[in-house]
């Protein structure tokens, strides 16, 4: 358990910008320390088991309540004084480690067609917590221990001095279909004039989702640096589809060009089936011919037993894949940027994720949470006062059709309005490579 304490305390470390010898911790009660937290029932990481929720004690921390895992005295405070010291009467580190390193995801038998972990089958999905970074809830109890010990204030110092920050991102599946499946929509609704011009357009090479120039244009008058995901494989795989274009036609080149221009970068969107075959995907790296920084897999695939060993085996600094289709939130319970948990060596990975909060699908899609705009607007405000709370990144996907008024009309409108809250709440835009660089430069400088 020991390289897993050292794992999670490097994280609150990075986020709270300290070094391990500012404070005096113990990982256990040994009646000394400063600061000393009872250790729980850490024997469920001997083996990949799924965890019974059932064991789930309840406490309120801050007027919120949040579950501890485990831990076996619910009469116990959350925070008790004995001369001088600082007592944390429940396992923090266990619980912080079981969503940081997707613990839950390594026993879970994959029974669909995608390398996915479905939210149903999610720990927070059977607490309904997944609108909760519960590890930032966790880190709090954690830096109130240290402030009342030794009499400091601990701030976020990540983001410039603004209160959070947010990471806006593009899946570009496709880009040369608008004339096809936005004509079918508008034939459906018998928009006779929108066909017509959706066929003119492609015949004049147009494609009305091969919009970048208006998304990069959108970006620019806020400010916004940005992530672009292009796939490198074209077609169908198995039942499901890849992107609808060819990164190889030349005027990707530009796109590119254009892209770097706005200090806005690409990415890799790992195409079906490579996250667990490595000789796939790094013939997906190459294809795109220049050094890459990042990664999001397409329909958000991840196989926690083999993923992180191939995206370092590919010289990838940052994912943005651990986010539910089904449910904006937190699905490794956390609002700030993490490395990944590299559980077959026991250690901490290279590997950068940031994680996804929220995407265009999961408000939209019929068999996801399909709101209405009074209600999206809601949630967003809510999800925003959460990640700025401790002072967060929000990651926020939105697909280049989706700020298409073909099929989907009204959601450009809708991302105009999530950039009006990020920066009405005074936001700091950054890409992900930018995100890297800050990591790497407070880790420098510990």
């Amino acid at each position: 358990m020991e390289n897993k304490y050292k794992y999670v305390l490097s994280l609150f470390n990075q986020i709270y910008h300290l070094e391990t010898t500012a404070y005096e911790l113990s990982y256990g009660i040994d009646e000394k320390s400063k600061i000393q937290i009872k250790k729980g029932k850490v024997t469920f990481f001997d083996k990949h088991e799924e965890y019974n929720i059932r064991n789930v004690i309840w406490k309120e921390w801050n007027s919120v309540q949040i579950p501890f895992l485990f831990d076996e005295r619910p009469d116990t405070e959350i925070l008790t004084f004995s001369n001088g010291r600082v007592i944390i009467n429940f396992d923090i580190i266990a619980s912080s480690f079981f969503f940081l390193s997707s613990w839950q995801e390594l026993s879970y038998n994959k029974g669909n067609d995608l390398c996915r972990f479905p939210f149903e089958a999610s720990i927070q999905y059977k607490l309904k917590i997944i609108d909760k970074p519960i590890v930032n809830y966790y880190f709090e109890i954690l830096k109130e221990a240290i402030e009342r010990a030794y009499s400091i204030k601990l701030k976020v110092s990540l983001w410039q001095d603004k209160p959070f920050a947010a990471f806006i991102s593009h899946d570009i599946d496709t880009c040369q279909s608008a004339w096809i499946q936005g004509s079918f929509r508008a034939l459906l609704k018998g928009d006779i004039p929108s066909i017509l011009k959706l066929l003119w357009l492609k015949t004049t090479g147009n494609d009305a989702w091969f919009n970048f120039d208006h998304i990069l244009e959108s970006e620019r008058k806020d400010h916004i640096h940005s992530t672009f995901f292009f796939m490198s494989r074209k077609g169908k795989y198995g039942k499901f589809r890849n992107s609808d274009y060819n990164i190889n036609n030349r005027k990707f080149r530009k796109v590119f060009d254009r892209i770097r221009e706005n200090d806005s970068e690409v990415g890799l969107h790992g195409s079906l089936g490579t996250c667990n075959d490595l000789n796939r995907y790094q013939e997906d790296v190459r294809q795109l011919k220049f050094k890459i920084t990042g990664n999001r897999f397409h329909f958000l695939e991840f196989d926690t037993h083999n993923t992180l060993e191939i995206l370092e085996k590919s010289g990838i600094a940052f994912d943005s894949t651990l986010g539910f289709a089904e449910h904006y939130g937190f699905r490794n319970g956390i609002c700030f940027p993490f490395f990944l948990y590299d559980v077959k060596n026991d250690k901490q990975s290279k590997i950068l994720e940031i994680p996804l909060v929220l995407m265009d699908g999961t408000l939209q899609n019929t068999k996801y949470m399909n709101l209405g705009n009074d209600q999206i607007e809601t949630r967003l405000n809510e999800l925003v006062k959460e990640v700025k709370k401790f002072n967060g990144l929000i990651t926020i996907l939105w697909h280049n059709t989706h700020y298409s008024e073909y099929k989907y009309k009204g959601w450009g409108r809708i991302m105009e309005k999530i950039i009006r809250i990020c920066t009405e709440n005074d936001s700091l835009f950054l890409n992900g490579s930018e995100i890297v660089q800050k990591y790497g430069n407070m880790l420098s400088s510990t």
